[in-house]
């Protein structure tokens, strides 16, 4: 029987510039989600998630496999199964679901998060996480799903909702329905879980129309980058976005 589990790649911009919501990532507290986006070169990191994470995932693809009851040679499920745990798939997985983004490192680690190793485990550290806090069960429901879901760059985000004829978007109300709410709330977050939180502001243009650019840093790392046309539009902006790529998004 021909396998349904294989899946073609991608390396498209397009592929790399949207984000997987199908299956959706299984739900972790949030302590949990801080240390699973935390790299190895920062202290309270990712580094035991990686290693159960790494056990758990070949765990989970092997029972998948025995129990999909495919009459095929050993031999053929071998090389599926090493297909599916390879470096680079995992690598893809992470990609998908826009992992890196989300992730805390120091600076001497910069140059290398982006490699397919460093993508490989940060897909295990939260397959990990899964299965620590939520059992294995769940972690291999999980994993079967992004498996045999087709995945579609085209179709990863919902389309945005419709609005009236003549009226611009709304965008989402911030925190608590006040302005400045995510930079409240993002300053409220860093002093709760002892992270340094910075804004680096930068302008362009002449004096009477500038640009702003704002630029939030977590414990000296670059996070979210914010624009607008003043200041504090740009610092709620790159607020907003810090929230989102350490998943500190308000409830």
């Amino acid at each position: 029987m021909a396998s349904t589990l294989k899946r073609k790649r991608t390396n498209s911009p397009e592929f790399m510039a949207r984000e997987r919501s199908n299956p959706p990532l299984p739900g972790l507290s949030s302590d949990v989600i801080l240390t699973v986006f935390t790299h190895p070169s920062l202290s309270g990191n990712n580094y035991r998630f990686q290693r159960m994470g790494d056990v758990a995932v070949q765990y989970a693809i092997a029972r998948i496999l025995w129990q999909r009851g495919d009459e095929e040679p050993e031999k053929g499920i071998e090389v599926e199964f090493a297909t599916l745990n390879s470096e680079e798939n995992l690598a893809d997985w992470a990609r998908q679901y826009r992992l890196r983004e989300r992730l805390r490192y120091g600076p001497d680690a910069a140059s290398s998060v982006d490699k397919p190793t460093e993508l490989a485990n940060i897909f295990k550290a939260y397959a990990g996480a899964v299965d620590h806090e939520l059992g294995p069960i769940a972690l291999v429901n999980w994993i079967e799903k992004v498996i045999t879901i087709p995945y579609s760059p085209e179709a990863a985000l919902p389309p945005p909702p419709p609005q009236p004829a003549g009226n611009a978007p709304t965008p989402p109300p911030p925190p608590g329905g006040r302005p400045g709410g995510f930079i409240a709330y993002l300053n409220e977050a860093g002093q709760r879980l002892r992270h340094k939180v910075e804004f680096v502001p930068e302008s362009t243009g002449p004096a009477h129309n500038l640009v702003w650019t704002m630029k939030c840093l977590i414990d000296g790392a670059e996070r979210g980058i914010g624009n607008g046309t003043s200041k504090q539009a740009a610092k709620e902006d790159a607020a907003r976005k810090t929230c989102y790529i350490m998943g500190w998004n308000p409830k």
